[in-house]
């Protein structure tokens, strides 16, 4: 099933990670809170999601998966230091990455 009139998520907190293709269909998505605590960011969880227009990324993710966010326009404020593994084209597009001086 798709919900793609879907505009807002937030995550609950205690889960780990957002596995692949998680929000397939949910083309309308213009905002998305992941909680602390979530680890993984799985392939394509958020591909091609074009109306995306700020995404924070908690300080406890460590890895970001092949094209988790392939084709977002958004901007992408990291809470710490970027994380450990990212993967192929993770953000290929015209995102802007916002990271702590710490990480450059």
């Amino acid at each position: 099933m798709h919900y793609t009139s879907l505009k807002y998520i937030a995550l609950p907190e205690g889960i780990s990670g957002i596995g692949p293709d998680t929000f397939a269909g949910c083309r309308s998505l213009e905002s998305i809170v992941i909680p602390d605590g979530v680890t993984v960011i799985k392939n394509y969880a958020f591909y091609n999601y074009d109306k995306l227009v700020n995404v924070t990324i908690p300080s406890s993710v460590k890895s970001i998966g092949d094209g988790a966010f392939n084709g977002v326009r958004a901007v992408f404020d990291f809470a710490a230091e970027t994380p450990a593994t990212v993967g192929s084209s993770a953000f290929y597009a015209n995102a802007v990455l916002v990271v702590p001086d710490a990480s450059v």
